[in-house]
Protein backbone atom coordinates (compact mmCIF):
# COMPACT_ATOMS: atom_id res chain seq x y z
CA UNK A 1 0.00 0.00 0.00
CA UNK A 2 2.53 2.60 -1.04
CA UNK A 3 2.15 5.38 -3.55
CA UNK A 4 4.99 5.39 -6.01
CA UNK A 5 5.19 8.50 -8.14
CA UNK A 6 6.73 7.44 -11.43
CA UNK A 7 8.13 9.96 -13.88
CA UNK A 8 5.06 9.50 -16.05
CA UNK A 9 2.62 10.78 -13.45
CA UNK A 10 4.62 13.15 -11.25
CA UNK A 11 5.64 16.60 -12.34
CA UNK A 12 9.20 17.85 -11.99
CA UNK A 13 11.55 16.86 -9.17
CA UNK A 14 9.07 17.81 -6.46
CA UNK A 15 8.04 14.82 -4.36
CA UNK A 16 5.59 14.19 -1.55
CA UNK A 17 7.21 14.16 1.89
CA UNK A 18 6.79 11.03 4.03
CA UNK A 19 3.81 12.42 5.97
CA UNK A 20 2.03 13.46 2.76
CA UNK A 21 2.72 10.02 1.24
CA UNK A 22 1.30 8.29 4.35
CA UNK A 23 -1.86 10.40 4.24
CA UNK A 24 -2.31 9.79 0.52
CA UNK A 25 -1.75 6.03 0.97
CA UNK A 26 -4.36 5.93 3.73
CA UNK A 27 -6.83 7.79 1.50
CA UNK A 28 -6.44 6.01 -1.86
CA UNK A 29 -4.95 2.66 -0.85
CA UNK A 30 -3.38 0.59 -3.64
CA UNK A 31 -4.75 2.77 -6.43
CA UNK A 32 -2.05 4.10 -8.76
CA UNK A 33 -2.61 7.86 -9.27
CA UNK A 34 -2.83 9.23 -12.80
CA UNK A 35 -0.90 12.31 -11.76
CA UNK A 36 0.49 14.00 -8.64
CA UNK A 37 1.25 17.73 -8.90
CA UNK A 38 2.50 20.22 -6.33
CA UNK A 39 0.74 23.55 -6.65
CA UNK A 40 2.30 26.91 -5.83
CA UNK A 41 -0.54 27.56 -3.36
CA UNK A 42 0.66 27.29 0.23
CA UNK A 43 -1.44 26.94 3.38
CA UNK A 44 -0.81 26.99 7.13
CA UNK A 45 -0.55 23.46 8.49
CA UNK A 46 1.25 24.28 11.71
CA UNK A 47 4.79 24.75 10.49
CA UNK A 48 6.86 27.32 12.36
CA UNK A 49 8.61 29.10 9.54
CA UNK A 50 6.74 28.47 6.35
CA UNK A 51 3.51 27.39 4.77
CA UNK A 52 3.00 23.99 3.15
CA UNK A 53 2.20 23.49 -0.56
CA UNK A 54 -1.07 21.90 -1.62
CA UNK A 55 -0.75 18.75 -3.73
CA UNK A 56 -3.27 17.58 -6.33
CA UNK A 57 -3.57 13.83 -6.91
CA UNK A 58 -5.89 12.50 -9.61
CA UNK A 59 -6.90 8.83 -9.60
CA UNK A 60 -9.25 7.01 -11.99
CA UNK A 61 -12.34 8.18 -10.09
CA UNK A 62 -11.33 10.86 -7.59
CA UNK A 63 -9.35 14.02 -7.04
CA UNK A 64 -7.46 14.35 -3.76
CA UNK A 65 -6.05 17.68 -2.57
CA UNK A 66 -3.74 17.47 0.44
CA UNK A 67 -1.07 19.17 2.50
CA UNK A 68 0.65 17.96 5.65
CA UNK A 69 3.27 18.85 8.23
CA UNK A 70 2.18 19.07 11.87
CA UNK A 71 -1.48 19.31 10.89
CA UNK A 72 -2.94 17.98 7.69
CA UNK A 73 -5.51 19.08 5.15
CA UNK A 74 -7.20 16.53 2.91
CA UNK A 75 -10.20 16.74 0.65
CA UNK A 76 -11.43 14.11 -1.78
CA UNK A 77 -14.17 14.42 -4.36
CA UNK A 78 -15.26 12.54 -7.52
CA UNK A 79 -13.89 13.49 -10.93
CA UNK A 80 -17.47 13.67 -12.22
CA UNK A 81 -18.03 16.80 -10.14
CA UNK A 82 -15.11 18.61 -11.82
CA UNK A 83 -16.63 19.09 -15.28
CA UNK A 84 -16.32 22.92 -15.20
CA UNK A 85 -12.69 23.00 -14.07
CA UNK A 86 -10.41 25.29 -16.05
CA UNK A 87 -7.19 27.28 -16.00
CA UNK A 88 -7.42 31.04 -15.46
CA UNK A 89 -4.52 32.52 -17.41
CA UNK A 90 -5.08 35.96 -15.85
CA UNK A 91 -4.42 34.78 -12.27
CA UNK A 92 -2.27 31.75 -13.13
CA UNK A 93 -4.55 29.39 -11.22
CA UNK A 94 -6.16 26.04 -11.87
CA UNK A 95 -9.81 26.44 -10.89
CA UNK A 96 -11.37 23.17 -9.75
CA UNK A 97 -15.15 23.40 -9.76
CA UNK A 98 -16.03 20.52 -7.45
CA UNK A 99 -18.94 21.83 -5.40
CA UNK A 100 -19.62 24.33 -2.66
CA UNK A 101 -17.84 22.54 0.18
CA UNK A 102 -14.45 22.50 -1.58
CA UNK A 103 -12.22 24.85 0.41
CA UNK A 104 -9.31 25.44 -1.99
CA UNK A 105 -10.78 25.61 -5.46
CA UNK A 106 -8.13 27.95 -6.90
CA UNK A 107 -4.62 26.47 -7.02
CA UNK A 108 -1.70 28.53 -8.33
CA UNK A 109 0.40 26.60 -10.87
CA UNK A 110 2.01 26.88 -14.26
CA UNK A 111 -0.13 26.50 -17.39
CA UNK A 112 1.74 23.27 -18.26
CA UNK A 113 0.98 21.64 -14.91
CA UNK A 114 -2.62 22.85 -15.03
CA UNK A 115 -3.07 21.37 -18.51
CA UNK A 116 -1.69 18.03 -17.30
CA UNK A 117 -4.12 18.01 -14.38
CA UNK A 118 -7.02 18.95 -16.67
CA UNK A 119 -6.05 16.19 -19.10
CA UNK A 120 -5.98 13.68 -16.26
CA UNK A 121 -9.51 14.82 -15.36
CA UNK A 122 -10.51 13.85 -18.93
CA UNK A 123 -11.12 17.51 -19.64
CA UNK A 124 -12.29 18.18 -23.17
CA UNK A 125 -12.33 21.98 -23.06
CA UNK A 126 -14.98 23.59 -25.20
CA UNK A 127 -15.68 20.35 -27.10
CA UNK A 128 -17.76 18.76 -24.34
CA UNK A 129 -19.51 21.74 -22.75
CA UNK A 130 -19.44 24.97 -24.70
CA UNK A 131 -18.69 28.07 -22.68
CA UNK A 132 -20.55 31.34 -23.12
CA UNK A 133 -17.70 32.72 -25.26
CA UNK A 134 -17.78 29.62 -27.48
CA UNK A 135 -21.55 29.89 -27.86
CA UNK A 136 -21.28 33.60 -28.80
CA UNK A 137 -18.56 32.76 -31.31
CA UNK A 138 -20.74 30.01 -32.82
CA UNK A 139 -23.73 32.39 -33.01
CA UNK A 140 -21.61 35.08 -34.72
CA UNK A 141 -20.39 32.52 -37.24
CA UNK A 142 -23.96 31.47 -37.96
CA UNK A 143 -24.98 35.11 -38.55
CA UNK A 144 -22.09 35.55 -41.01
CA UNK A 145 -23.02 32.29 -42.78
CA UNK A 146 -26.65 33.43 -43.08
CA UNK A 147 -25.56 36.73 -44.67
CA UNK A 148 -23.65 34.90 -47.41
Amino acid sequence: MTVVCHAANSIGKKRLNSRERDILNAEIGDIEPRIVVRSDTRIDTGGWWSRTPLWVCVTEQDVVVLAATRRSYLQRFPIKSCHDSHYCHVTGELVIEAGEDFRFRRLAMSPTNALRVLESLDWRGSESTPTEATMVSMAEKQVVDNRL
